[in-house]
């Protein structure tokens, strides 16, 4: 926990990876007097125009995942408009590659439909793909708190090529840049 340079209250928390894990975690979070949830974390890209170590600012999350959907949610879940101007505004001072867009929430890391996947996901404007962010931002939605998304890229997995992916030491030093992102943000 800390506190940001205007004396906001904030706190991380570790989700683990998924949308069940996520969503336990927030609706926790939300018991405790959250009223901001800020996914913070890492994606592959499916966009060519989204490289290795760049950030993206989610504005609405497309749900292809079971816990965004056993929540109620819809196809998309839109972010915090003004949460998202906030992250855009933060991003663009990291010196680092900034996208906005739809990233896609699915259920596997290592999907056996691999690229078929990622390009219809493309198709609905996903210019990345993830795990967490349609399942918090669908308990944003129920519990009626402001909800937001942030990610760095740490794979590419663009068209039929195989994956890329950032050294260790790589994603570490991306990890640092969104921690200060969203802060910055919040």
């Amino acid at each position: 926990s800390g506190e940001t340079e205007r004396g906001n209250g904030f706190l991380v928390q570790a989700t683990g990876m998924g949308g069940p894990s996520a969503a336990i975690v927030a609706e926790e979070l939300c018991d405790l007097g959250a009223q901001v949830l800020l996914r913070v974390g890492t994606c592959a890209a499916l966009a060519p125009g989204c490289g290795l170590g760049e950030l993206i600012v989610v504005t609405a999350a497309i749900g292809d995942d079971g816990t965004s959907r056993a929540l109620g949610s819809g196809a998309e879940i839109e972010a915090d408009h003004d949460l998202v101007a906030a992250l855009a505004a933060a991003a663009g001072r990291s010196g680092r590659g900034v996208h906005s867009g739809k990233a896609a929430t699915v259920d596997l890391f290592y999907d056996p439909e691999g690229p078929a996947r990622g390009a219809a996901l493309a198709a609905r404007g996903a210019l990345a793909i993830e795990m967490e962010a349609a399942a918090i931002f669908a308990v944003a939605a129920r519990r009626g708190v402001r909800a937001a998304c942030l990610l760095g890229v740490t794979d590419e997995l663009h068209g039929e090529a195989e994956r890329v992916r950032l050294s260790h030491e790589e994603v570490g030093e991306l990890g640092e840049a969104l921690g200060s992102v969203g802060v910055a943000a919040v």
